[in-house]
């Protein structure tokens, strides 16, 4: 029986993130089609045609870009948005995806977080409030910045 491949979109700008994941994904499964997109503006236009399963992308691009983001979401509900954290990031960014990888996890955890069945998107929200800080611990970070 042959596997469906996997068409997975990484928008990451660092090259030292993006070859590591691509080689743990390849290693892991050879059934992906793995795309770069250099920027969540490109995400559009840069492959068009494809029909995406999964798009990774680092936390910290979506900075200042959630309006964006959730634009892609809502137009895009059958692809699984997998986020990278290598940072500290705020809780309400992190629920906006559909499963959360960090850099320091093991290269089989990664794949089974990214290569799971596409628009199974039922159970993979992981709430990361009692993982990173209390409400009240974000509310004095909160404090601390203003």
């Amino acid at each position: 029986m042959i596997s469906r491949i996997l068409n997975i979109g990484i928008i990451e700008p660092s090259d030292l993130l993006y070859e590591g994941l691509t080689n743990v994904l390849l290693k892991h499964n050879s059934n992906l089609k793995l795309y770069r997109i250099d920027e969540l503006e490109d995400f559009n236009r840069s492959i068009p045609n494809i029909s995406f399963d999964v798009i990774v992308l680092n936390t910290i691009i979506i900075q200042n870009r959630e309006k964006l983001f959730r634009n892609f979401k809502r137009d895009c509900t059958e692809i699984r948005w997998i986020g990278i954290m290598n940072s500290l990031i705020s809780t309400e960014t992190l629920n906006e995806f559909d499963e959360i990888v960090r850099i320091d996890d093991r290269s089989e955890d990664i794949c089974k977080k990214i290569i799971s069945i596409p628009g199974n998107k039922a159970g993979n929200n992981i709430t990361y409030q009692q993982k990173l800080l209390s409400e009240r611990e974000t509310e004095v970070l909160k404090l601390l910045s203003k």
